[in-house]
C-alpha cells in the first residue's frame, strides 16, 4: 500500500487536483521517528523489554556499557544488550523485525501489535542495531 495525499479544489463544478504527494517524506523519516515517542533511554529500553515479555521470557537481562563524555563530563550509555529466554523469532520474522509496521500479532489485545516499538526504540537509542535470535 502506498500512502499518498491529494489536495483538490472544485472550480466551476470540476475538480482540479492541485497537489499530490507521498505521505512519507523518506529523507526526514528517520529523524522524525528517532525524535518522537521517547523521553529518555529508559523509556526506549522498556519498549524492547516489553517485546521480551510478549515472547514469554522468564529471564530478561540488560547489559549496559557506559563511558564519560569528555566535553560534558556526564556518563553516557555507549552500548546496550538485551538478552532473554523468550520464544525467539524464526528467520522470516527476524529478517523484518526492524521494519516499521512489520508485526506478527493481529489480536487487538496486549502489547506489540503495530510493529513500531522495536524499530522506533532502536532509532531513538542508537545509530547501529544488531538483532540475534
Amino acid at each position: 500500500m502506498r500512502l499518498r495525499f491529494r489536495i483538490s479544489m472544485i472550480i466551476g463544478g470540476f475538480e482540479e487536483e492541485l497537489m499530490s504527494s507521498s505521505i512519507v517524506d523518506i529523507k526526514n523519516m528517520g529523524d522524525a521517528l528517532r525524535n518522537t515517542g521517547y523521553k529518555n533511554i529508559e523509556s526506549a529500553a522498556s519498549e524492547i523489554v516489553d517485546n521480551s515479555v510478549e515472547a514469554n521470557a522468564k529471564n530478561i537481562f540488560l547489559i549496559i556499557n557506559e563511558s564519560i563524555n569528555p566535553s560534558s563530563g556526564r556518563k553516557v550509555v555507549t552500548e546496550i544488550a538485551f538478552l532473554d529466554d523468550g520464544d525467539g523469532m524464526d528467520i522470516e520474522v527476524l529478517g523484518r523485525c526492524l521494519a516499521i509496521g512489520s508485526t506478527t500479532r493481529k489480536a487487538r489485545k496486549g502489547m506489540g501489535r503495530f510493529g513500531v516499538g522495536l524499530p522506533q526504540a532502536s532509532l531513538y537509542a542508537c545509530p547501529e542495531v544488531e538483532v540475534y535470535s
